[in-house]
């Protein structure tokens, strides 16, 4: 069955991150193929497949639905999920094999694995640590080095313990961070990788296309 719909109703968008009103281009239900030949009807469990696009941005996402009449029950999934974030442009700036992790990291969020999401950020934010001041030790011991570098702020330092700390709870403690935890830890990444790796040539390209100040007249 192949309908459309006018009517908008709110579903989350990935691009606009909320919850916003979508139009219903097609949908497509059919029943599990798997399913016994002598099965109850009313207990028929069916795919439903919607391609749903964003009133707001027009970004289009697949809503997958699969459920059984008897019990109300419906797994609910969203392709790609609400979760996942677009990969930074300056990826390119990085050195590769950061760059390439940080990929994993990306494609984690694209398949809603938020726990190998955060798993991923911690080894970005360990990688980093290790390429500015070698394997130091401790966690804490290299983001001392890195704040006695000028590299990290105090601030800069507190933020990437933070990312570092919901990357082990994920690891180690069964953690399953909410949506709005992993952009919160990625947005501690990201800034730090910038201003590491990123704005100091981005500073300098300014500088080399700013004109100099003119010089004062002498009297």
């Amino acid at each position: 069955m192949t309908t459309t719909s006018d009517s908008p109703r709110y579903e989350p968008c990935r691009s606009c991150r909320r919850e916003t009103k979508h139009l219903l281009v097609t949908v497509r239900r059919v029943p599990d193929p798997e399913r016994p030949h002598d099965y109850v009807p009313y207990e028929a469990e069916y795919h439903t497949y919607e391609l749903l696009e964003c009133c707001g941005c027009e970004t289009v996402t697949l809503k997958y639905s699969y459920g059984q009449e008897a019990t109300n029950h419906v797994d609910i999934h969203y392709y790609p999920p609400a979760i996942s974030r677009p990969i930074p442009t300056w990826l390119w700036n990085l050195p590769p094999d950061l760059a390439s992790l940080l990929r994993e990291v990306y494609a984690a969020l694209a398949t809603d694995s938020p726990r190998l999401a955060l798993m991923g950020a911690r080894a970005v934010v360990d990688m980093v640590a290790a390429h500015q001041v070698g394997d130091a030790g401790t966690f804490g011991k290299k983001l001392d080095l890195l704040e006695q570098a000028d590299l990290l702020s105090r601030l800069s330092r507190e933020q990437l313990a933070a990312a570092f700390d919901a990357g082990s709870a994920a690891m180690h403690r069964g953690h399953k961070p909410s949506a709005e935890s992993v952009g919160q830890v990625l947005d501690i990444v990201e800034n730090v990788i910038q201003a590491v790796y990123v704005l100091p040539n981005t500073a300098q390209a300014v500088a080399r296309s700013t004109p100099p100040r003119p010089k004062a007249p002498k009297p």
